[in-house]
């Protein structure tokens, strides 16, 4: 984690501790990045986020986003959802801190460009809160000469251009090593921070 922080140079380094920290157990794993000074973690699921909340107090993101039936449970426990669609922006309705995940060309998750560019349209007519972090997910980080890493940088910046709170992150831990016009406010290394994809 140091090594990232330090290779992420301003940027916030976060922490991807899916899967029960890849299995390496995630209590132990989320108290020594949090004394490393961690101050954001991302899991896969609600159940996970519920998890660690019992270790921490720091920010937890959730990348599956919320469903009609578990989004209530997010604002007690001080979780913010990823939403990826524009149908969980709609569930979620600003009603708390949260994430927009918008695919710039990995084609997994992540709302559309024409949703994207809808949603903003609700921001402008204060119909929605502009959310507090922006991210996109690099489909060819650990290839460095790969043309797609530009790309979906190209993307990203266009997209997010008019957004001015909202803090912005593109890369995962290959992203990493890209280069600093890669980084914006905020990284978010998963598997390199336990010794993979590292370059």
């Amino acid at each position: 984690y140091d090594f990232l922080a330090k290779q992420s140079a301003n940027a916030e380094c976060a922490a991807v501790v899916k899967a029960d920290a890849y299995g390496l157990g995630l209590d132990p794993i989320a108290r020594v990045l949090e004394k490393a000074g961690c101050k954001t973690f991302f899991v896969a699921t609600l159940d996970e986020a519920l998890a660690l909340r019992k270790v921490t107090t720091k920010q937890i993101y959730v990348f599956a986003g919320i469903t009609s039936e578990d989004h209530h449970a997010f604002l007690p426990f001080s979780i913010r959802p990823v939403l990826n669609s524009i149908q969980q922006v709609q569930v979620w309705n600003s009603r708390g801190p949260a994430a927009i995940h918008v695919d710039t060309g990995m084609n997994r998750l992540g709302l559309t460009k024409s949703d994207f560019l809808s949603l903003f349209e609700n921001i402008a007519n204060g119909e929605v809160k502009e959310p507090n972090l922006i991210l996109s997910h690099l489909a060819c980080a650990e290839q460095s000469d790969n043309e797609l890493n530009l790309v979906q940088l190209k993307r990203f910046r266009a997209l997010t251009a008019a957004f001015e709170i909202s803090s912005k992150s593109l890369s995962a831990s290959s992203g990493i090593f890209l280069g600093s016009q890669f980084y914006f406010d905020m990284v978010r290394p998963g598997i390199s921070l336990y010794g993979g994809q590292c370059q």
